[in-house]
């Protein structure tokens, strides 16, 4: 049975992001509840890594965003977050002021680690509401 390997509520927690506003926290990004999100401060690239609650076959990533146009997303074998092979580049359709909700299904990758680059915006600013990363421990 799949289940969120990204969720706060299964293990999943993130390593790290390149930018914090203390009012839109990384963490609110796996909590579950798309009113609260991760807000970029300016300017692009912007990144955040999720480590998984384990080790786990990735089955497919879905994503909730504003202001996202370019994201790129990395998997890690590794038990540090060190060696990156690209999974995912997308561009996301703009959303006219809608969620913008992206799905990918990936041939059962291997992960520790993902890694989200936001490449580019439709924005100076980008908000990711939430991360849901299926697969089998």
């Amino acid at each position: 049975m799949a289940e969120d390997l990204a969720s706060s509520r299964n293990g999943g927690e993130v390593y790290t992001a390149s930018c914090h506003d203390f009012r839109h926290p990384p963490s609110a990004m796996i909590e579950g509840d798309d009113s609260n999100f991760w807000s970029t401060t300016g300017g692009y690239p912007q990144e955040f890594v999720i480590q998984l609650s384990s080790k786990a076959e990735v089955t497919r990533v879905q994503t909730k965003t504003t202001n996202v146009k370019n994201m790129v997303v990395e998997r890690c074998q590794a038990s540090g977050p060190n060696q990156w092979e690209k999974v995912i580049d997308v561009v996301v359709d703009q959303g006219d002021g809608r969620l913008q909700v992206e799905t990918n299904s990936l041939a059962s990758k291997e992960a520790n680690f993902l890694k989200f680059k936001i490449l580019s915006g439709y924005g100076d600013v980008a908000t990711v509401h939430k991360v849901q990363v299926d697969g089998r421990a």
